[in-house]
């Protein structure tokens, strides 16, 4: 690559950096400037950045060797749930001054996704920048809640597009990562079946995740971190229980009061996105294997039992790259106004707070659109033709 080439890849870029930084600038700004919050009622004031303190305090619970995974009143609201490596690796940010600590990592999420996104391929211009505004619109309620979920949106992307360039190492890192963020980032492995040397690339996993595993014995003791992680397990397990989550099971349950079992529920969702993977064989172009990537996308968000609205934003990405990269009919535009209208701006201040309360939130209005997306990426993938494949065999 010569230099000229170079300097039209850093123009082309700089806009969207330009964009990032002000965004995140922009709301480390607005949230360190707000006064405390109450979560709950009488039970205490808080930050706005809430889940930022989550994070930061889990570097320090896990160098004092404290349970991860209990409460912390008097520090923040909510319990931490990600891995004890997530919790290591928020040392940077810990050390840094709150404000610029809180800019740093809202930059990162985003920048991680948006990058990923102007990476990926598109039909036109045109329908990349429509896919950005859409993303960006949903993007900002996860970034004002401090999550991760943008984050793990721009792994899955990065994921995809390495296993596309045949960067399969590459591909496992980020997957790697996103299992140790949110564990649901297992079921992105499914993607492994559309390329070749597939064994190599599990090798390439379980390296990184080994690595990963280990990473925070820099600083604590084998023991101590074997424990956390058995804390997280015993966690995990026990708020499967807790919650319906804005998720196919929370809809069944507001919709037809039918209180599904969750473990049947997602093993009907798996089934039906196994059957889009038996058809692995004949999904030899890129624009299949793009709608194989948004049927994952919405899938791993809309049967979250502990999906809320910031979670969202994966699947939104999941649709945005799926309808941008098709010719669509009269039943995907209506879907997606669907989505835009309820998904994206009924959590919103354009809609009133009542309105919000009395039926969009107790009738999960935000995942119902998601939902009946899922169900229509599913017959576009069952529809896909046999091509001749871009890649040679192998596993």
């Amino acid at each position: 690559m010569n230099w000229q080439c170079i300097k039209r890849c850093l123009r082309a870029r700089l806009w969207v950096w330009l964009a990032l930084v002000a965004v995140s600038g922009i709301i480390a700004v607005h949230q360190t400037s707000l006064g405390l919050k109450e979560f709950a009622p009488g039970q205490g004031f808080y930050t706005h950045y809430n889940n930022f303190v989550i994070f930061c305090q889990s570097y320090f619970h896990l160098l004092a060797d404290a349970n991860l995974y209990s409460a912390f009143p008097d520090e923040h609201w909510d319990l931490f749930k990600y891995s004890p490596t997530f919790a290591f690796l928020m040392a940077p940010f810990v050390a840094l001054p709150t404000s610029v600590g809180l800019f740093l990592f809202t930059l990162l999420n985003a920048a991680t996704l948006f990058l990923a996104l102007e990476r990926f391929p598109f039909k036109d211009q045109r329908s990349r920048h429509a896919a950005y505004v859409l993303v960006f619109l949903e993007a900002t309620t996860s970034l004002l809640n401090l999550q991760t979920n943008c984050l793990i949106a721009g792994l899955f992307l990065i994921a995809w597009l390495c296993f596309e360039n045949g960067r399969n190492a590459c591909a496992m890192l980020a997957l790697a990562v996103s299992v140790f963020i949110k564990l649901f980032g297992a079921v992105a492995l499914l993607l492994l079946l559309f390329y070749p040397r597939r064994v190599t690339s599990v090798g390439y996993f379980l390296l990184w995740c080994g690595l990963l595993f280990v990473l925070p014995m820099i600083a604590v003791k084998p023991a101590d971190l074997f424990q956390q992680y058995a804390n997280w397990i015993t966690m995990l397990t026990e708020e499967h229980h807790t919650s319906y989550g804005l998720s196919v099971m929370g809809l069944l349950f507001s919709w037809f009061r039918l209180d599904a079992s969750k473990l049947f529920v997602l093993i009907s969702g798996f089934l039906l996105l196994g059957s889009v993977w038996l058809r692995a064989g004949i999904y030899n172009s890129s624009p299949p294997r793009i709608t194989a990537l948004a049927v994952l996308m919405v899938f791993v968000t809309i049967f979250n039992h502990r999906a809320e609205s910031a979670t969202f934003v994966i699947a939104v990405t999941g649709v945005a790259i799926w309808f941008f990269n098709k010719k669509p009919d009269a039943l995907d535009v209506l879907l997606l106004v669907a989505c835009v209208v309820f998904t994206v701006l009924s959590p919103t201040d354009l809609f009133p707070r009542q309105w919000r309360t009395a039926v969009a939130e107790p009738y999960m209005l935000k995942a119902a659109p998601c939902i009946f997306i899922w169900l229509k990426m599913l017959n576009d993938a069952w529809r896909v033709q046999p091509l001749k494949s871009t890649y040679a065999s192998g596993v």
